[in-house]
């Protein structure tokens, strides 16, 4: 080592400069490199780090159903149900996650794959229900069901019901544990499904392919990126970005913050109409910027009329799947960015929209960074009265 510093230290400047270039083109040459196929040590799979954080929550609140996660459809016509669950067990077959285990091993969560699919279907008939309403007994029992927990080292962790509400009427319904799903997870099922539905239901015999990765694939390549410094300058960012960042938003309350959060919440729906969605727009193309840091804005406007503050940090989940490899997985990528924007009393809302363009344009750029690594390198102390660094967040979906 003392040769190597000893050689570097005998280099011209110029040699210097095209040394760090080289470095700096390898290092990005690994973080580019494609996620493959990741050797599994002793069958030991370590979890993700936004997998870590849903783990330990689970501890603290076992038996909850907050992190529950369910999706239906309603197939009508000829439907042919002993077909459509050799199809779900053939996905569940093809995605080791869904027939993944979370088990404490030497003091550290580890994940466990069943080499089968478990026996998680459940069968109701609503036909001869006196109810004359059943599609709505139909959402009902799916409201009810989506409501009982999951046990993480036990599993299974996904379940369906095929619920039959008329001789060609059925509702199929998936719900799974976040632990080991997103958003995204439940449209790449669902046509995983219609895909091999409408193969096996003309008699073809299932030619699905083996994935290229697996989930696990992603969660130990994760694991090597912090291992080996290749995200450092994208945690190094954050940590400017968040110095001295306020620790919580004193939103006006009705009541006192209680010491232990809760999963209770409500829901008050406030509709845009398209008139202003179509200024919103013509606003937004005007001044460069998305309608999504439009409504970011806006946003922020409102909480410095609530609290009088400048210095406003807001979370927003993104997908997480920001490589080409990850697009047809099934499990949990969903990470949250956190857009922290200074101003002052006497900034315009055009100039404030340049100010949140400039946070968001950088937050994606430096996307990379896991929430759960995020808190822990900024060395964030956690309280259970409220979730560190954002207690607003910020959701947007493009309408389709």
């Amino acid at each position: 080592m003392s040769d190597l510093k000893n050689r570097i230290a005998g280099l011209s400047e110029e040699q210097k400069k095209k040394l760090t270039l080289l470095l700096a083109k390898e290092k990005q040459k690994k973080v580019n490199a494609e996620i493959v196929p990741q050797p599994k040590t002793d069958g030991i799979i370590p979890l993700s780090f936004a997998q870590e954080r849903l783990w330990y929550l689970d501890q603290l609140t076992p038996d909850n159903s907050i992190n529950n996660m369910a999706g239906y459809a309603i197939v009508r016509g000829d439907f042919k149900i002993d077909t459509a669950k050799k199809c779900f067990d053939e996905i569940v077959k093809r995605h080791e996650t869904l027939r993944s285990t979370f088990v404490l091993t030497d003091g550290k969560p580890q994940i466990k794959f069943n080499p089968d699919a478990w026996d998680n279907h459940i069968d109701i008939n609503l036909r001869n229900s006196l109810n004359p309403d059943k599609a709505s007994e139909a959402v009902q029992l799916m409201v009810k069901d989506a409501q009982v927990p999951f046990n993480l080292e036990n599993g299974p962790l996904v379940r369906f019901m095929w619920l039959q509400t008329a001789d060609n009427e059925w509702f199929v319904y998936i719900v799974w544990h976040h632990i080991i799903s997103d958003g995204i997870s439940t449209n790449v099922f669902f046509q995983d499904f219609i895909a091999l539905y409408e193969s096996m239901a003309q008699g073809n015999t299932s030619n699905y392919s083996p994935l290229a990765i697996q989930y696990s694939d992603f969660a130990i390549w994760q694991k090597n990126q912090f291992e080996h410094n290749l995200v450092k300058d994208q945690l190094n960012y954050w940590k400017e970005k968040l110095r001295d960042v306020p620790q919580l938003l004193e939103l006006p309350l009705d009541f006192p913050r209680p010491k232990i959060q809760s999963s209770e919440g409500n829901r008050v729906q406030l509709k845009i109409d398209s008139t202003l969605t179509e200024k919103l727009k013509q606003l937004s193309q005007k001044e460069g910027v998305t309608l999504f840091v439009a409504l970011l804005s806006a946003l922020k406007v409102l909480l410095y009329r609530y609290t009088g503050k400048t210095d406003l940090v807001v979370g927003a989940p993104i997908a997480g799947r920001n490589r080409k490899e990850l697009t047809n997985l099934i499990g949990c990528f969903l990470n949250m960015l956190v857009f922290r924007s200074t101003f002052n009393r006497e900034t315009s809302y055009k100039n404030l929209l340049q100010i949140v363009k400039k946070t968001t344009l950088e937050a994606f750029q430096n996307q990379d960074i896991p929430f759960e690594k995020l808190v822990d390198e900024l060395q964030i102390e956690r309280n259970m009265s409220s979730n560190p660094l954002y207690q607003v967040g910020f959701s947007y979906e493009e309408s389709r």
